[in-house]
């Protein structure tokens, strides 16, 4: 099967490793750049129904690191603190506040890539104190500086093969790069510590996906996104898409389609209501006379909600209307 990027590259003097998606084979290169070149595709005739569940519930299906229960708290940083806690004290010499978060940031960093992967996805994270001994993953990494540096100035450095972003203190940023998907996060700020999160997207998990958890987390009341490739089955000129996403809380999330070939073009976004403690079907159309492409689907929570997507499924039609 075709890639949409290969493996890894040179770029800016660093070796850059790229976020893949796995394209179909009827998928042409021909075809994607008449799709930039010209798109216009709309979204119609959306329905959105929901189902009561207890968002605990449906998290408690999913894979769980050996330590912890399996609870709601698994992919919430924040809930994971006290019992932590409670394992690990706080002692002021060896043992210190910032380590109790950066463990449990961990804790669901591995919890959201375990289940990822099971629909062929792959992601890596960590998060630390970004200033000794800093947070690195493969080919992003924090610029080392103490807390209070970073607290005069009002922001973190993030250093990558696309050059250096600024991160706000105590915020998150979505980095969506030509061939990069990742995204970081300040969440403690000590007088010289201070906890930096990364997570990089590596292969994107592709549809049809079943009975899945494609979940994010949350970190210090931050939630980071999710993605996920949209693949018809076959060429089309209409697409029908089929979600379930389970929600946390009541939030309108932003789903954005994005061109496989540059993640920073993007074709158009949906906005979806969410309810509180209940799984969402929706159902919607895309409809393109040049043919609908495989897309990179991004889903954001402006309101830092927990989403879970258990469903995406196209089906593709040559037939319009």
């Amino acid at each position: 099967m075709p890639w949409n990027f290969p493996e890894y590259e040179w770029l800016n003097g660093i070796k850059a490793i790229n976020t893949r998606v796995e394209l179909p084979m009827w998928s042409t290169a021909e075809l994607l750049k008449s799709f930039v070149r010209r798109p216009k595709m709309s979204i119609s005739s959306v329905k959105t129904s929901y189902k009561s569940t207890d968002f605990r519930d449906v998290v408690a299906d999913m894979i769980a690191t050996d330590w912890l229960e399996k609870k709601f708290q698994n992919i919430d940083a924040d809930k994971l603190i006290s019992l932590i806690s409670q394992e690990i004290p706080v002692d002021g010499e060896e043992i210190f506040e910032w380590m109790h978060q950066a463990f449990a940031a961990n804790s669901a960093i591995s919890v959201m890539s375990d289940n990822y992967s099971l629909s062929g996805g792959v992601t890596v994270g960590a998060c630390d104190d970004a200033y000794i001994p800093g947070v690195q993953v493969q080919d992003i990494s924090y610029v080392n500086e103490p807390a209070s540096e970073i607290s005069d100035r009002g922001y973190a450095q993030i250093r990558s093969p696309y050059g250096t972003d600024r991160l706000p203190i105590l915020s998150k940023l979505s980095l969506i790069k030509t061939k990069m998907l990742a995204w970081a996060a300040n969440t403690f700020l000590g007088l010289k510590q201070w906890n930096g999160v990364l997570i990089k997207w590596l292969k994107v998990a592709a549809s049809p996906i079943r009975k899945a958890h494609i979940a994010n987390i949350r970190v210090g009341g931050l939630s980071c996104p999710v993605f996920l490739a949209h693949i018809p089955p076959r060429f089309g000129l209409k697409n029908v898409v089929r979600i379930d996403i389970a929600s946390d809380k009541n939030q309108t999330i932003n789903m954005t389609f994005r061109d496989v070939r540059d993640f920073n073009n993007a074709y158009g976004t949906l906005r979806i209501p969410l309810r509180e403690n209940s799984v969402a079907r929706v159902k919607f159309k895309l409809r393109s006379f040049y043919g609908i492409p495989p897309m990179l689907v991004h889903f954001e929570s402006p309101d830092n909600g927990l989403v879970d997507v258990q469903t995406y499924e196209v089906k593709s039609s040559l037939i319009p209307i």
